[in-house]
């Protein structure tokens, strides 16, 4: 992309700034920010959390993330920066599933296909936290899957990756 995804600016916010709001907006009180060591010397609200090896792959930051959580939290929300376009919405409905489904995955999907932000109770916290566990797909596949709940939440944004400057010209574009 050129500049840290976590920076683009979409609808007059940073990619953080807009995924951020979105996950407090949906009522979630102990949010982490995980960043990359570009964030050094960079004004970030709140007090992010730096992985100094993000190239050790998303789970590196979630795991960050889980190990600052508050002990008592029953669930995390995992929400990528590259996924702005989720609704409002969407994340509260996401929130609400958690709440109420103690215990469970809660994993928004679109057409079939798994989306983003997902919803993760503590009981999966050990494995996502064991250093043989490689990604978050690989912690919820050893889950069991009656455990695991996918939503049908008819929000196309889930899917929206963007990871290429075109991905971002499509998003702009889209009006989403």
């Amino acid at each position: 992309m050129g500049a840290p995804k976590a920076l683009l600016v979409w609808r007059g916010r940073t990619f953080l700034e807009h995924v951020k709001a979105l996950i407090e907006g949906a009522g979630v009180e102990d949010v982490r920010v995980v960043v990359g060591p570009w964030a050094a010397g960079r004004p970030i609200a709140g007090s992010p959390l730096v992985n100094p090896r993000p190239e050790d792959g998303p789970i590196s930051s979630i795991r960050i993330a889980i190990r600052a959580a508050h002990s008592s939290a029953a669930f995390a929300v995992v929400s990528q920066v590259d996924h702005p376009a989720v609704r409002p919405e969407t994340v509260r409905e996401l929130v609400d599933r958690a709440r109420s489904r103690p215990g469970e995955v809660v994993i928004p999907t679109h057409d079939g296909r798994g989306g983003h932000p997902v919803a993760i109770p503590k009981e999966l916290f050990p494995a996502i936290l064991d250093p043989k566990t490689a990604s978050l797909r690989d912690a919820i596949a050893g889950y069991p899957p009656e455990r695991v709940h996918r939503w049908p939440c008819g929000d196309p944004g889930v899917l929206v990756n963007v990871d290429t400057p075109e991905d971002l010209e499509r998003l702009v574009g889209s009006g989403a």
